[in-house]
């Protein structure tokens, strides 16, 4: 009897504890919607082509690729107050499915993916390298030179913090990831 009574209070737990993960999941892609659309209509990107975050890589790998002397593994731990590092595997792990539309930028914004970046880029260096001045100036005569990488954005537990990494395309420099904090339903930024 005892056995049976652990059996099924084990199993109740085991699905509580899932249906919590879906609900956590389903949380975070319904705000991080919600903010990807007012950060991207409220800000600059009136006119921009926005490259899609590889599904393969998250936002602390791609930093930690491109900088890892900056160990922003700590700075997002102190900035999204987690004590370990699971707990902040767990928030990036809510990311992994999110999936970027259309519909979440201005109209004459437009979303791609690192393949056609690439075309662009080879067609790009091709017209600077050997293209005349009318050539240059009309590769990007509807938008110019806006291109812009984005991450999908990591939360805290509460969301009510948002860090999310955005760079220029065509530069090598690069700028820390973008800070927002939830101010009466409004992401403001650091």
């Amino acid at each position: 009897m005892n056995i049976l009574i652990l059996t099924i209070l084990f199993f109740s737990l085991s699905n509580c504890k899932k249906n919590e993960n879906v609900e956590k999941k389903d949380d975070y892609n319904t705000i991080a919607t919600e903010f990807i659309t007012q950060v991207f209509s409220d800000e600059f990107y009136d006119c921009s082509y926005i490259i899609q975050p590889n599904s393969d890589r998250n936002f602390l790998e791609v930093i930690e690729n491109e900088m890892p002397a900056l160990n922003y593994r700590n700075r997002l731990n102190k900035i999204l107050k987690i004590e370990n590092k699971s707990k902040l595997d767990s928030l990036i792990g809510l990311s992994k499915n999110f999936v970027y539309e259309k519909s979440m930028f201005r109209k004459k914004t437009e979303l791609i993916d690192y393949r056609k970046f690439d075309s662009i880029r080879n067609d790009f260096d091709s017209i600077i390298q050997f293209g005349t001045e009318k050539e240059i100036d009309a590769v990007f005569e509807e938008c110019p030179n806006d291109f812009y990488f984005i991450s999908k954005p990591i939360f805290d537990k509460n969301y009510q913090i948002a860090i999310i990494d955005i760079q220029m395309g065509f530069t090598c420099l690069r700028s820390h990831p973008s800070i927002y904090r939830l101010n009466d339903g409004i992401w403001e930024k650091e």
